[in-house]
C-alpha cells in the first residue's frame, strides 16, 4: 500500500471490500477507511501500552498473578476512596483537584517501592 499525499492507493480486492462496507453502512469509503486507520493506530498504541505494563511488572519481579491481585486491591482501594469523595462533596467539604492527584501519585510511588 502506498500513500501519496492525500491519496491512499490499496489493491482492487481491498478496495472492493471497502465501497461495499461503506454502501452497506450509507457512508463513504474515506470515512471507513479512515476508521479502519484510527482503529488500527489505537490497537497498536494499546499493544505498545501492554507491552511496557508487561516490562515493568517484570522489572518489578511482579507474577501474573501479583498483577491481577493488585488490580482487584486497587480497584478496591479506588472504590473506597471515590466513596470517600462523594461522601465529602455531600459534606460540603472539597479538595481542589491538583492536591488529590498530589496524594496520589505519592500513594501510587510508595506502593511501587513496596513492588506491589
Amino acid at each position: 500500500m502506498e500513500i501519496r499525499k492525500d491519496t491512499l492507493v490499496v489493491p482492487r480486492a481491498l478496495q472492493n471490500a471497502v465501497e461495499a462496507a461503506a454502501a452497506e453502512e450509507h457512508r463513504s469509503a474515506d470515512d471507513v477507511l479512515q476508521d479502519a486507520v484510527e482503529r488500527y493506530l489505537r490497537i497498536k498504541r494499546g499493544e505498545k501500552m501492554f507491552s511496557y505494563g508487561e516490562q515493568r511488572a517484570r522489572e518489578l519481579g511482579l507474577t501474573e498473578e501479583d498483577a491481577h491481585s493488585m488490580t482487584d486491591e486497587y480497584r478496591q482501594v479506588l472504590r473506597e476512596e471515590i466513596t470517600q469523595g462523594v461522601r465529602s462533596l455531600r459534606a460540603g467539604r472539597t479538595t481542589d483537584g491538583e492536591s488529590f492527584m498530589t496524594q496520589m501519585d505519592a500513594e501510587l510511588a510508595a506502593l511501587e517501592r513496596q513492588g506491589r
